[in-house]
């Protein structure tokens, strides 16, 4: 049942028992009236606001003339989901319910008069903290919650300043300011306005956190506010000072690289931030402060200090690198019980001793005229200092600040490792011979590809010396990848410089890579080595199986032509003795038309054929596959070749 159902009964409920009394006049005089009155304001009650949860007890009855009789009276409201009301036959309370505006109907029985009604508008209104507000196009103010009430201004102008005070279903309830002049000159400065005219800028952005540390490759969250909550705009969107360390998207951040970004987000010109310092991990290394220094939450002087007096020799552990920081961690309650014990620290304020230095080889032997290197590690690898020394200490040899070694006569010379602190790390015996080393393969570049050929079964490649080489190695390229397929060690025979490639597949693109390489012994660490001098050719790209064709065009005594010969080398399929029966297919395009097979070639050693049913003028195009034979009879075909001929004269 609709609530105005319900008010029109309750009237008409009244009506019945006014008819029942005898002697009644049942029409009310025009001039007699009732209305719902404020006794303290002393004024008649068009419409009250009233706040969800609250209550407003001021609602009197007022009749016209005054010496009326009232035998009955009803309090309703037009929608109980607003508001309710409990009243008797003087005074009236009336209860909001939740966000909305209905009509408080008062119905009064007189004796004189009979029925007498009023209505006055209620909106019950959600309390808004004061915010900040403006009329965005031309609007009318009311005093309630509905468009029926009564108007406070007709056409408000855009630019208005308001302040929002509650919130009533479609309308904000609001105050305007003290020098605001309203159509019906009332004093009281509260209106209700569509919501919809208003707008309500951002104040405020606020994320959950200000500072985020993640390792290179880890995710994280940040939560994103824009106040306030009713802003007619809360859209907000996110920007990077370094996209390429992180991204976020719908609030969620993934790392990309080491590095240090801002994530800033802007909302109606209205911005927070968050620094999001994102390191590598490093296997936990011990070291101290280097001097008196401040130590952050982020990898920045510009991110929230955690200690600004963090004093030198303080011992810690670094954990990560972030750029110039390290991400460094602190024994228990560094910071104080409410912290963690990880900051970050300028690297150049922190120490890290040496533990201990290696070096590539002990013993070295090596040809007067080579040149080579003692290569040194310094552990850990984030040492402060990683400076080594060399010194000769016996022999007659020249080694340079980075181990770099040249022989000076032949004999055994014993060279030194120092470390930054004088500290003898370790001792290496260098051999000088007199003999001298190749220096480099192939001096007049006659180093190539003399050969590539293809077949059913496979590839051929032949390739020249390379002066100097002890041994080749072909490797194959399918699509990205080399692989070895051939070896030949020390030997310069002329058969071993021509290889079969039985794995190449039918109608596959290969490329074959011959290295070439020189060998020669070393001596390191106490233990013989070889070292290798290379020279590299690439051979082109060849499809396996593609017969390769040509055509003769023959004229007889006219010059008018009489036949066109095709030629082809041989195709067969040999490997590993299985000689499989093979031939070819030729197919032929005159002009435009259509491709047709004009001979089938069932010997494979069969390499010509000649058309003679050909004329002048005309364009042909010959297309030629070889095949062979499974011993099931199938018959597998190669890649098609073709070859155009005009017989124009």
């Amino acid at each position: 049942m609709s609530k105005k159902i319900l008010v029109m009964m309750l009237i008409i409920i009244s009506a019945i028992s006014f008819i029942k009394q005898p002697n009644l006049n049942v029409m009310a005089d025009e001039k007699a009236k009732i209305e719902i009155w404020s006794e303290s304001l002393n004024e008649r009650i068009e419409h009250r606001s009233i706040e969800v949860g609250n209550s407003n007890p001021n609602f009197s009855i007022k009749v016209t003339p005054s010496d009326t009789t009232i035998e009955n009276v009803t309090w309703v409201t037009e929608n109980i989901g607003v508001a309710t009301v409990e009243g008797n036959n003087s005074t009236a309370t009336v209860y909001g319910v939740s966000e909305g505006s209905t009509k408080l109907v008062l119905s009064a029985l007189t004796k004189k008069y009979g029925i007498l009604n009023y209505d006055c508008v209620i909106s019950i209104y959600t309390k808004i903290n004061d915010i900040s507000g403006v009329i965005k196009k031309t609007t009318t103010l009311y005093r309630g919650a509905d468009s029926s009430s009564w108007v406070r201004t007709e056409k408000a102008k855009v630019g208005q300043e308001l302040t929002i005070i509650g919130s009533c279903g479609n309308y904000y309830y609001v105050k305007l300011p003290d020098n605001y002049i309203f159509d019906d000159n009332r004093s009281k400065r509260e209106a209700y306005v569509l919501k919809s005219d208003v707008n309500i800028p951002v104040t405020d952005v606020v994320l959950d956190k200000d500072n985020i540390v993640l390792p290179v490759g880890d995710n994280s969250n940040l939560s994103t506010e824009v106040y306030p909550n009713i802003a007619s705009n809360k859209n907000y969107n996110y920007k990077l000072s370094d996209s390429g360390v992180a991204e976020i998207n719908n609030g969620s951040i993934k790392t990309k690289k080491e590095g240090m970004t801002v994530i800033t987000a802007v909302a109606d010109n209205k911005e927070a931030s968050c620094n999001v310092s994102v390191y590598t991990p490093i296997n936990a290394t011990s070291g101290t402060l280097a001097r008196n220094t401040s130590l952050y939450a982020g990898a920045s002087e510009k991110c929230r200090v955690k200690k600004n007096d963090g004093k030198k020799g303080n011992s810690l552990k670094v954990i990560g690198k972030c750029g110039s920081y390290y991400y460094v961690e602190f024994s228990e309650n560094y910071f104080g019980n409410n912290s963690d014990n990880k900051a970050f620290v300028p690297i150049s304020d922190v120490y890290i001793p040496v533990e201990r230095i290696e070096v590539s080889e002990t013993n070295i032997i090596m040809n007067i005229n080579q040149k080579t290197k003692i290569n040194v590690k310094v552990y850990p690898e984030i040492a402060t200092n990683k400076n080594v020394e060399f010194k000769v200490t016996k022999g007659k040899i020249y080694v340079n600040k980075i181990g770099e070694i040249k022989p000076i006569v032949e004999g055994e010379s014993i060279i030194d490792v120092y470390g930054a602190n004088g500290e003898k790390a370790h001792s290496c015996t260098v051999q000088v011979l007199k003999d001298k080393v190749i220096e480099k393969l192939d001096p007049d570049n006659k180093f190539t590809v003399s050969g590539l050929r293809t077949d059913l079964d496979g590839n051929y490649i032949t390739f020249s010396e390379c002066q100097g080489a002890s041994e080749y190695i072909v490797f194959r390229k399918e699509g990205k990848k080399w692989e070895d397929i051939y070896y030949s060690y020390n030997n310069d025979s002329k058969n071993y410089r021509s290889v079969f490639d039985p794995g190449a597949k039918l109608g596959k693109k290969y490329k074959y890579k011959i290295v070439a390489y020189y060998k020669y012994v070393t001596y390191k660490n106490g233990k013989l080595g070889t070292e290798r001098l290379t020279k590299t050719i690439i051979s082109p790209e060849i499809t396996t199986g593609t017969p390769e064709l040509k055509a003769n065009k023959q004229n007889n005594k006219k010059g008018v032509v009489k036949n066109i010969k095709l030629k082809w080398n041989k195709m067969s399929y040999d490997y590993n003795n299985k000689s499989l029966k093979g031939g070819y297919v030729i197919s032929r395009k005159i002009g435009s038309g259509k491709k047709k097979q004009i001979k089938t070639i069932n010997n494979k050693k069969t390499t010509n054929y000649t058309d003679s049913k050909v004329s002048k003028n005309k364009n042909y195009v010959y297309y030629i596959k070889a095949f062979y034979e499974t011993k099931s009879g199938k018959k597998i075909y190669s890649p098609v070749r073709k070859i155009e001929v005009n017989t124009k004269k």
